[in-house]
């Protein structure tokens, strides 16, 4: 179901596309901060304070009216001006009524949600009248550096207190759990005691006694968006909302009898799937399909085994504890709610390891995967995702391509049989022996195989997941930061230049702790909350806990189903694409490296991936957050005579918002670039250079400069073209655009390209024209092959985010130059 004021995202026409022959190219050889006019600044935050004066009477008399006596003040938003920093030291000033309760980064501005009394707002209009005063000559006004870097002052709604990712910010008005942090300005009184009387009173029902800190306590409550949003406005003690990290402890430790009961409860919410709807495919140990959660899910007759003689059933767990994520995520948020619960997606399992001790020989890893999805295909060609969560740690493969991954690859491209797939692939586990070395033991850990197939989505595992109360484990702590990696995660980081940039994302893989002593623990309220292989020899257990990136990969694979359902016209190469153009590096992730070097952003890319997925983001548009999907074929090569040689370059005029990004001006505004395709894989190990490349083409893009001509661009774009198949670096012929956060160098590997470009909205306006062009591959160099005529998908995804102070409409000047283009061709 789409949030409230989500819209679909923009598919880009065909009418939207040019189509060049690629030339061959000739004989080769810190921010300023802002200014402001002071007494107009001042003038304009003197009356936006006024207006939050007049609130605060109405507040005021709301609160007699809900007898909620002891609450004052209300909460401002205060808003940075773009890539600024708020002076946090100078808005924070309890002793005269101006309490800072949180401060968010949003796109390149900072925002800080205050609590002001009446005391305070006096305070706040004293400021601003000593700016807007005359100074003396040559010198700065009076409290600039303060007022300077505010952009805005506004009514603190709950969006202003909400300090976890804004994808998990609630959008219906259903009754959910909320994480509240509480002010407490004094040690000895419980506020929890008091948030619990006068939430009441809204309609929030507080359960339990809390977590205290030095100045917050933390509770969970339970109550509408609506009322929740009152609670903001009219009581005094909520500093903070975000999404509760809810315990499994409980519930892993319940008897059977107890997991009975609450599985019970659950399944009487469940609903199927629709009938149309996308289909998981778990290639893994079995699953158990009479589990009552996961019977609604399972496709009659959906159940296969490499060996007719394995079963179908789960001999080890694994693969049922996998199908629970896939169907449910994390099984803890579904029981935390009573609303009904409409599945998403269909379950279906290949069975690909035998019961036992027993293993697969290495050399049939590929042709048992090929022939468990081929069975699984066979019976039905339904829209579905695979996901591969079992991985081979005995040999370590650099990144180069194995028999095992070019199965992978073949299999995603439709290279077998033209039916191209979306394969979610784990990117494997580091050894438990070297936890206490984290984080360098992630570093350590190579991507198994075959997660280094280029065409795979390959998953990594991050956890959110950084407090322990378990009684079982006093004095642990969490071994990982909230928003770093995984301690059981590994990455690409020693995989030489040549190969892909892996994992492509990091999803929750759960987390461990740490004894006084240098003990490594599993505390359940660290893992994912899944379902339990029922086993006859522990009566009745249901549920079970699970982590790593075998439990990131079915994340990850659930939420590739729901971009498939909201989108049944897009390719496996655009959700792939959604997946990752969704993604952000969390603060985390960013701090560990130099991102001000090369090698610092390449290791961020090879340990982190892109970062984590936003479902909602992958899903859906916004007014000021606008994505554009284009679905192309192109044609990389041609046969002339004997030779093959380079062909199509494709130019995207794209349906531009330029009025309205020329309107901004010179407020910073994001770009993001998304390019993914499939290559067919040549995995032979012969050097994997000139024709014995391994990719059957490359594609790359570029964004046209703002002053720069279509021949213009056309020559530098076969300029590069040549460099890469040449493998040589020249003097580029334009001075490279900085505004790139990884630029064409590290952008290019393997076969999904992502980079970010951040400037001004005057010059974005200008810059409306983006091209798809092909790089050298074995298609080319050996045209014997004959597919040197072979033509390629690929989905490019752009979005343009502005920020959310500006108040612009994106997404309708695009709907309206769509809609003229099209009826102009029609």
């Amino acid at each position: 179901m789409a949030p409230k004021a989500a819209l679909r995202h923009v598919t880009v026409p065909d009418a939207f596309l040019e189509t060049a022959r690629y030339r061959a190219p000739p004989g080769r050889g810190s921010t300023k901060g802002k200014t402001h006019d002071p007494a107009a600044h001042g003038r304009r935050l003197l009356d936006q304070l006024e207006i939050e004066r007049a609130r605060l009477g109405e507040v005021d008399a709301r609160r007699q009216a809900l007898a909620l006596t002891d609450a004052r003040g209300l909460v401002v938003e205060v808003v940075s001006e773009p890539t600024f920093l708020l002076a946090l030291k100078s808005l924070h000033s309890p002793t005269h009524g101006i309490e800072l309760l949180s401060v968010r980064q949003r796109g390149d501005q900072q925002l800080a949600a205050l609590r002001v009394t009446e005391k305070g707002l006096t305070r706040l209009k004293k400021l601003l009248v000593e700016y807007t005063a005359p100074p003396p000559d040559g010198a700065r006004p009076k409290n600039a550096a303060l007022i300077d870097s505010v952009a805005e002052l506004r009514r603190g709604v709950l969006r202003a207190c909400w300090s976890d990712e804004v994808g998990l910010l609630p959008t219906d008005d259903a009754a959910i759990w909320w994480e509240v942090w509480l002010r407490r300005p004094d040690p000895v009184v419980d506020v929890v005691v008091g948030f619990r009387a006068d939430a009441a009173r809204l309609g929030v029902s507080v359960h339990g006694k809390g977590i205290t800190f030095p100045d917050r306590s933390v509770c969970l409550a339970f109550g509408t968006l609506a009322a929740m949003s009152e609670c903001v406005d009219y009581l005094d003690r909520i500093a903070e909302l975000r999404r509760p990290r809810l315990n499994p402890e409980p519930l892993l430790q319940a008897s059977g009898v107890e997991q009975l009961t609450w599985v019970d409860e659950l399944r009487a919410r469940v609903m199927a799937p629709a009938p149309d709807a996308p289909r998981v495919c778990m290639l893994d140990t079995g699953l158990d399909a009479g589990h009552p959660l996961l019977a609604p899910a399972v496709v009659p007759g959906g159940l296969f085994a490499y060996r007719e003689a394995w079963g179908t059933h789960d001999h080890d767990g694994h693969g049922t504890r996998l199908s629970g994520l896939a169907a449910y995520g994390d099984l803890t948020e579904a029981f935390a709610s009573s609303a009904p619960l409409a599945l998403p997606l269909w379950l279906e399992s290949g069975k690909i390891l035998p019961p036992g001790d027993g293993a697969n020989p290495r050399d049939l890893y590929g042709s048992i995967t090929i022939d468990a999805i081929g069975q699984v295909e066979v019976a039905s060609r339904a829209e579905r995702v695979i996901c591969l969560a079992v991985t081979d740690r005995e040999v370590d493969f650099h990144g180069k391509p194995s028999s095992w991954s070019g199965a992978v690859d073949e299999l995603a491209s439709g290279a077998l049989d033209g039916v191209e797939r979306l394969i979610c692939v784990a990117a494997g586990n580091g050894d438990p022996a070297h936890f206490l070395t984290y984080p360098d033991n992630v570093v350590v850990a190579p991507i198994q195989e075959p997660g280094q197939a280029w065409n795979a989505l390959t998953v990594g595992a991050f956890t959110a997941r950084a407090a322990t109360s378990s009684p079982e484990f006093p004095g642990y702590a969490p071994l990982a930061p909230a928003g770093d990696l995984s301690p059981h995660t590994s990455s690409g980081a020693s995989w030489s230049a040549a190969w892909p940039h892996k994992p492509d994302l990091v999803l929750e893989g759960g987390n461990l702790a740490r004894s006084p002593d240098g003990d490594v623990a599993w505390p359940d309220d660290l893992q994912l909350l899944t379902t339990a292989r029922r086993d006859p020899r522990f009566a009745r257990r249901l549920l079970e806990r699970a982590s790593a990136t075998s439990a990131a990969t079915a994340l990850a694979a659930r939420m590739g189903a729901q971009i498939m359902s909201e989108y049944p016209d897009f390719w496996p190469q655009t959700v792939r694409g959604l997946l990752v153009h969704s993604a952000r590096w969390t603060r985390p992730m960013l701090q560990r490296f130099d991102l001000r070097s090369e090698s610092g952003r390449r290791s961020l890319l090879r340990t982190c991936g892109h970062g984590v997925p936003d479902l909602a983001a992958a899903s859906w548009s916004a007014r000021d957050a606008l994505t554009l999907v284009a679905q192309r074929r192109i044609q990389p090569f041609e046969r002339v005579g004997s030779q093959g040689k380079m062909r199509d370059i494709h130019f995207h005029p794209l349906p531009w918002p330029a009025a309205e990004l020329a309107r901004l001006g010179h407020v910073d505004v994001e770009l993001r670039v998304t390019l993914s395709y499939f290559v067919e894989p040549s995995p032979g190990e012969r050097g994997w250079s000139h024709k014995h490349r391994y990719a059957s083409h490359g594609l790359r893009f570029d964004v046209r400069g703002a002053a720069e001509s279509q021949p213009a661009f056309i020559r530098r774009l076969s300029e590069d073209a040549a460099d890469e198949e040449d493998g040589r670096t020249r003097t580029p012929s334009r001075p490279q655009d900085s505004n790139w956060t990884l630029g064409p160098k590290l952008r290019t590997s393997g076969s999904l390209h992502q980079d970010t470009w951040t400037g001004t909205a005057v010059d974005l306006a200008s810059r409306g024209m983006i091209a798809v062009f092909p790089v050298v591959g074995w298609w080319r160099e050996r045209p014997g092959q004959g597919m040197v005529d072979k033509g390629s998908r690929y989905a490019l995804i752009l979005s343009i985010r502005v920020p959310e102070a500006v108040g612009v409409d994106l997404y309708t000047e695009v709907v309206q130059v769509i809609a003229a283009r099209v009826a102009v061709a029609t």
